[in-house]
């Protein structure tokens, strides 16, 4: 199966992509699923629709991760990116609205926290040299993804969507 996998973070494509490996060496995620990256507008407007319909020729789903700290709820998270959907694409395509960021899943697999409300902050504090968002794709190997998947929504939605 080819996936594609759409993220607002510029550095996400290359923390999934550690994850994703993980998740294949653990056996967690079959070893022929082939993913493609490709981050995503931050603001779900029309420029994902062009994006979705040119790069959905080559895949099978399409799974989309989204912020909900700029709409203020995982609910208008994904009302927001299923708008920009083109309707041929809409029974392959899986929306997986994040609680806040990309991050939840680093201060959760770090076991720094669950349900943070600004996990950003909490790394910056976390770590003596703070964080940054360059720093994201460090993390990929560093997560406790047993934890990830028994206490994070979205992560357990994100491995179902690896699966055939």
């Amino acid at each position: 199966m080819r996936v594609l996998i759409l993220t607002e973070d510029t550095y996400g494509p290359k923390f999934l992509k550690g994850i994703i490996t993980r998740l294949k060496n653990n056996n967690k995620v079959p070893q022929g699923t082939t993913v493609v990256y490709t981050k995503m507008p931050a603001d779900c407007n029309s420029k994902m629709e062009r994006i979705l319909t040119v790069r959905a020729r080559s895949v099978d789903r399409i799974v989309i991760l989204v912020d909900s700290d700029r709409w203020g709820s995982t609910e208008k998270a994904h009302k927001r990116a299923a708008s920009h959907i083109p309707e041929s694409l809409k029974k392959r395509t899986i929306i997986i609205p994040l609680r806040n960021c990309i991050e939840d899943w680093v201060c959760t697999g770090l076991k720094c926290g669950s349900n943070v409300k600004e996990p950003v902050k909490l790394l910056k504090k976390r770590f003596q040299k703070g964080y940054e968002k360059h720093q994201l794709p460090d993390f990929a190997n560093m997560l406790d993804l047993d934890v990830l998947e028994a206490k994070e929504d979205s992560f357990r939605k994100f491995l179902s969507s690896l699966m055939g």
